[in-house]
């Protein structure tokens, strides 16, 4: 069975080492359609996921999963009358998936179910993280049984799961608007600054360090004021002409007339970046 949904969000906000927030999103895997059951007869379930969200980076990755697993009986050559033995539930990431937490139970307290809850870590193999960076992945739960070239099953095992949560632990991005003006630039006009107003949702303008702060990845404001609704920085025009004159492959030589993307960066005291763009016109006219 597999399904392809957009899930709805649900963080909280908490400190983690390194040099950035982390973002905790927990997303239960029952909303995406993962049955409780899982067996012989209906052994995995996938479903393609976007979360909606990317990442700048990811700490950790887990599922919080809990429930019962009933084991089966199988005939081995060493014990001809059948036997209580293991069945295993298993997760993993991407297509097709990497196997990187399997639990077998069963045998011990056959024929009653033998409980099981655990916290557990998935750790970044594979692409599984990098594909997670985008927020786009594919998660696989199923049941599994020992693979026997001597023996075989005479009664199949079973799974029961009544938690099953993806946890990512993580840096999201704050929302950046940028809205520059003038909205045309022309090499001959004589404003001596651009302003650029930043609103950054989600995040505290307050905590941002202006230092950082860059136009085309190279100009630095000459000033930076912080109000309620964001920040208010202006570069020098002349130095932001002459960036992207460089940046777009332009010749002052000939007249241009242009529209450019113009990106301005930043990352607050924490570390977590930021990047809005906007677009303006570029001109100029030779006569």
């Amino acid at each position: 069975m597999k399904s392809r949904v957009l899930i709805t969000i649900f963080g909280i906000l908490l400190c983690c080492g390194g040099s950035a927030m982390a973002d905790t999103f927990e997303f239960d895997l029952f909303t995406l359609g993962c049955p409780n059951s899982f067996n012989f007869d209906s052994p995995s379930w996938s479903s393609d996921f976007d979360l909606g969200v990317t990442f700048t980076e990811i700490s950790h990755v887990y599922i919080d999963w809990a429930g019962e697993i009933t084991g089966g009986l199988a005939i081995v050559p060493w014990h001809p009358s059948p036997r209580p033995i293991d069945v295993g539930v298993y997760a993993g990431l991407d297509y097709p998936p990497l196997r990187v937490i399997t639990f077998w139970e069963g045998r011990a307290t056959y024929p009653a179910p033998a409980p099981f809850e655990d916290f557990s870590e998935i750790p970044p193999s594979g692409s599984a993280w990098l594909d997670l960076l985008d927020g786009k992945n594919e998660i696989t739960i199923g049941y599994e049984e020992i693979l026997m070239l001597d023996g075989w099953y005479t009664e199949h095992g079973s799974i029961f799961l009544n938690r099953a949560i993806l946890v990512i632990e993580g840096v999201v991005p704050c929302e950046t608007v940028v809205d520059i003006t003038p909205k045309t630039l022309n090499t001959k006009s004589n404003g001596k600054w651009i302003t650029c107003k930043v609103n950054l949702d989600g995040c505290d303008v307050n905590d941002v360090n202006t230092d950082s702060i860059k136009l085309a990845g190279i100009v630095t404001p000459d000033r930076v004021k912080v109000t309620e609704d964001g920040l208010q920085i202006k570069f020098n025009r002349s130095i932001v002409i002459d960036t992207l004159i460089l940046q777009e492959g332009l010749d002052r030589n000939g007249g241009f007339n242009i529209f450019a993307d113009v990106t301005v960066t930043g990352q607050l005291t924490d570390g977590t970046a930021f990047e809005g763009t906007d677009k303006i016109r570029l001109m100029h006219n030779t006569k």
